[in-house]
């Protein structure tokens, strides 16, 4: 029996091979004779992050937005650190020096530096995106695009399924083109 590739045109949510491929109309084609699935994957929106970092840059000074938020960020971290004793149940303690609080003010308090923490990395990854989608090529902010949808490789390996997305970046401005691989080992889940 000869070996021959097989496609699947699947739905919006369909388990193939033991994974899921997800986007309307997705096109996963089987590889037997390397035992690999290929398809595509959906793009990253980077809107709501991009539109953020525009209005930082323009308005305020990039530098002193950029200290607030890894200030404020770093007393949501700390705050976090000290009320995680006060959350957990019973006389367990994660970290012996600090004092246990009562369990409200515990949540509390962790509540509000954990919003604290998300705002402030939000903040700083808002700004740093300005220089993330800078073209290597004619330097022009926001140019970086994402060309197509990423193709999407997965291979059976001894300690996982060896999944690589390639995606492909164009610049809005000039001619710059570049496919980023990214490879990642999802392992097998264990039987009882």
């Amino acid at each position: 029996m000869a070996n021959k590739d097989s496609s699947v045109k699947i739905g919006n949510r369909n388990s193939f091979g033991g994974d899921t491929a997800i986007g309307e109309n997705a096109r996963i084609e089987k590889h037997i004779h390397d035992n690999s699935i290929n398809y595509t994957g959906n793009k990253i929106d980077f809107t709501s992050i991009e539109n953020l970092s525009k209005y930082i840059t323009n308005n305020y000074n990039e530098k002193k937005v950029s200290l607030w938020s890894v200030v404020v960020a770093i007393i949501g971290l700390v705050g976090d650190l000290i009320s995680i004793n006060s959350i957990i149940p019973g006389s367990t303690k994660i970290i012996n020096f600090i004092p246990k609080f009562n369990l409200t003010i515990g949540w509390i308090i962790f509540s509000i530096c954990t919003l604290l923490l998300i705002v402030g990395i939000y903040i700083l990854s808002a700004v740093q995106h300005k220089y993330n989608s800078t073209c290597p090529k004619c330097g022009k902010h926001y140019a970086i695009k994402e060309k197509e949808h990423p193709q999407i490789r997965e291979v059976e390996a001894h300690d996982g399924i060896k999944r690589t997305t390639t995606r492909h970046y164009y610049c809005k401005h000039c001619d710059f083109e570049k496919k980023v691989p990214h490879t990642e080992t999802i392992p097998y889940e264990e039987e009882d």
